[in-house]
């Protein structure tokens, strides 16, 4: 009998401990998760306004290039353009087409920049490696799951099939290197319309 009674306390401090270490698990995940997505400012910033409230007329995507060479402000004193800068620093071209999967659900932009370079034509292991920072819109956003989902591979023909606009374009900054320094190519692509 008294090993009964010493069992069941022994079990209920078990089943204390695990509900606490469960109860603490939730509410940190909430806490992270709130702060995560109340940020004013950088990154993670940029990334949760571009999938959840960004609706600018152009849209830019792209590593760093894109984010040191593409000034919103620009494209709208010259052009008139409501633009935001969706750029990463080291994200490789499946971490945009995530972020452009993503924005095209709640809304479709008339011009979608892409910059990319040679790097982005070749997969690497590390391109599936660094979405982990879209991780925070892995349960809520199914477009991404598609794309950054464990054991997720990705395949493309051409820059054009990055996003299919329906209205719009898609502008594609390319850089080259042949036998002279870097340059910078832009294409511009017309978007098709529901399909290939």
């Amino acid at each position: 009998m008294q090993n009964k009674t010493k069992f069941k306390s022994y079990l209920l401090k078990v089943t204390a401990f695990l509900i606490t270490i469960i109860a603490v698990d939730l509410l940190m995940g909430t806490l992270l998760k709130r702060l995560y997505y109340s940020q004013k400012y950088g990154d993670d910033y940029n990334t949760v306004f571009a999938i959840e409230k960004a609706t600018p007329q152009m849209l830019i995507l792209g590593s760093s290039r894109a984010v040191n060479i593409f000034d919103p402000c620009v494209f709208k004193d010259e052009l008139n353009t409501k633009t935001f800068n969706a750029g990463r620093a080291g994200q490789s071209i499946f971490y945009h087409y995530a972020i452009l999967k993503a924005a095209m659900k709640r809304y479709t932009p008339e011009i979608v920049v892409l910059s990319v370079d040679r790097k982005d034509f070749s997969v690497d292991k590390t391109d599936y490696d660094k979405m982990s920072e879209l991780l925070p819109f892995y349960q809520t956003h199914p477009e991404i799951r598609q794309i950054a989902g464990p054991g997720t591979t990705i395949k493309y023909d051409h820059p054009h099939t990055m996003g299919r606009c329906h209205s719009g374009r898609l502008i594609v900054n390319v850089q080259v290197r042949d036998h002279r320094p870097w340059r910078v190519v832009h294409l511009v692509l017309p978007m098709r319309v529901g399909g290939k």
